[in-house]
């Protein structure tokens, strides 16, 4: 048996077939992946991939994402996103540090920027 520990995760390589688990910021267990593993090499990269296409799919608070003043209206600018609430209702709802991107599409998600405005989550794209 090879034990293997990277940045992600610790993971024990007992056969060809690796199961691995990745977690939220809370700690809550979000996907998990049975790969056929040829070498640690291999695993490596092929988690690497798999954690940037994690973190693609999720807003995080300190994230710079394109947004829309003006009620939609205005030009697109470069803003950080200081602060985010779901499940909104007259924008107070739960602050997270993160939620997944297709959670980011009404009015039901509200961001705080860095230019001292708010959004709400129809506002507001990835970079």
């Amino acid at each position: 048996m090879n034990y293997y520990e990277n940045e992600m995760n610790k993971i024990n390589v007992e056969s060809e077939v690796v199961s691995v688990v990745f977690s939220d910021y809370e700690g809550n267990s979000t996907k998990r992946f049975n790969l056929n593993v040829e070498s640690i090499e291999v695993l490596e990269r092929k988690l690497k991939a798999i954690k940037k296409v994690l973190q693609d799919d999720v807003l995080k608070v300190g994230d710079t994402v394109l947004w829309k003043g003006g009620w939609g209206q205005d030009a697109e600018k470069e803003v950080i996103v200081k602060r985010i609430e779901v499940d909104c209702v007259d924008k107070n709802g739960d602050e997270v540090d993160s939620v997944e991107w297709s959670k980011v599409k009404d009015r039901t998600l509200v961001v705080d920027l860095d230019n001292g405005k708010w959004s709400y989550g129809e506002n507001i794209r990835k970079k």
